[in-house]
This record gives C-alpha cells, sequence and structure tokens, in this order.
C-alpha cells in the first residue's frame, strides 16, 4: 500500500512539473516581450494588443498558480500533495530517501568528498525530518502547505471571481503582477525542494535551458507588415 501511494505522488511530481515549467516559460517570455517594447521607442504607443498580450498572460498564469492550490479530489496538484503527505509521512521515510541514491551521481560525489553516503543523504534529508526523524515530519510540509495557500490566496480568489466565472460579488484585494511572480517564484522554490526529496535528483533551474537556447524572439527580426 506504501509503494502504491508513493508511486502515485512520485507521478504527480511530473504533472506539476509540468505545469510549473509552463508557468515559468510563460513567464520568461512575457518578461521578455515587455523588455523589447521597453528597449524600442518606435513601439512605444498606445495599443490594444499590448492590453490584450498582458491580460492573456495574467489569465493563463492566474489559472496555473489556482490548479496548484486546488485540492479537489479528482485535482493533482501541489497543495493535495503536501496534504496526503501530511496525512501519511511515514511513506516518504529516511530509508526510502536514501535507496533512491543508490547507484546515484550525488554517491558518487558524496565518495569523491570523503564523506559517508549516510552523512551526504542526512543533508539532504534532515531539512523535511529534523536529525533524528526516521520519515518526513508533518509540521515541517505543513508550513510549505500553509504559505503556499497564503502566498496564492489573492490569485486564486481572483481567479475563482473573475477568470474561472464572473461572480456577482465585488472583488477587492485585486493581485498585482508582483503577487503573481511570488506565487510562481515560490512554487519553483517548493518544486526543488520536493523533487530533491522524491528523485534524489537536484533541478538547478525549472526554465529549461532549451529556453534560452531556443531563439524564440527571431520572428520579431522579420517584417510583420508589408
Amino acid at each position: 500500500m506504501m509503494d502504491d501511494t508513493f508511486n502515485k505522488w512520485n507521478k504527480w511530481i511530473d504533472v506539476i512539473l509540468s505545469e510549473i515549467i509552463k508557468l515559468s516559460i510563460d513567464r520568461n517570455i512575457f518578461l521578455e516581450v515587455h523588455d523589447i517594447i521597453n528597449n524600442n521607442p518606435k513601439i512605444q504607443k498606445p495599443s490594444s494588443f499590448y492590453d490584450f498580450l498582458g491580460s492573456v498572460y495574467a489569465v493563463s498564469a492566474l489559472m496555473g498558480v489556482r490548479r496548484q492550490v486546488k485540492i479537489d479530489k479528482d485535482s493533482i496538484s501541489f497543495a493535495r500533495l503536501l496534504q496526503e503527505i501530511c496525512d501519511t509521512p511515514k511513506i516518504l521515510s529516511r530509508t526510502r530517501f536514501f535507496a533512491n541514491y543508490k547507484g546515484s551521481t550525488v554517491e558518487k560525489i558524496a565518495k569523491l568528498m570523503g564523506s559517508t553516503v549516510e552523512k551526504f543523504n542526512s543533508r539532504n534529508f534532515d531539512p523535511f525530518a529534523g536529525k533524528t526523524g526516521d520519515y518526513v515530519d508533518s509540521k515541517l510540509i505543513k508550513l510549505d502547505f500553509e504559505e503556499l495557500k497564503s502566498k496564492a490566496k489573492k490569485c486564486e480568489k481572483y481567479a475563482d471571481q473573475r477568470v474561472a466565472h464572473f461572480d456577482k460579488r465585488a472583488i477587492s484585494n485585486i493581485p498585482t503582477f508582483t503577487d503573481l511572480d511570488n506565487c510562481i517564484d515560490f512554487l519553483e522554490k517548493l518544486m526543488k525542494k520536493y523533487y530533491l526529496l522524491f528523485r534524489a535528483s537536484h533541478l538547478n533551474s525549472i526554465l529549461p535551458v532549451s529556453q534560452n537556447k531556443y531563439d524564440w524572439k527571431a520572428i520579431f527580426k522579420e517584417v510583420w507588415l508589408p
């Protein structure tokens, strides 16, 4: 039963990662287009296209954040993953974590550094369980859950009341692009943290390397209108 639940969570990590990667790529494109506009006085003029661009990005990003904080029984989200870990923490044991490192690059690095694999692995597991914990500490996981819900609160509420549908109730405390950035930044931070827990591997960046190599801006170097 424990293995089945771990395997389910492990699959969820891939789904959640793909969603956060999309958030990261979309934000990167939006910000770089913004830079293109700021660096070219010739196109710094009122345009409905700019309104459209900002609106489409905001709606997509808000819904992306909203998906990660919903905990419906049919949802795969970061919030639901954290909640289930809190409910059954013993599934993520120190023993299972160490087993993930067997034959991994991290194990080879530990040996090169003259450290025992156990000590090296413990440094990565301790933030989830404390130095003496045999499995992840629900209290520590709950802190991540509560911070995620707190950071996403304004974005989630706005997405519920103005994006998913138009609620008849008035809405106050409208989220800003900074609020949205903070949510995405925290989701990236969480993914790096929990990817290590499940995969015994470090994610240096959520934004794919290919995103930097692929010149998606090449289309802007061509004349669009004759």
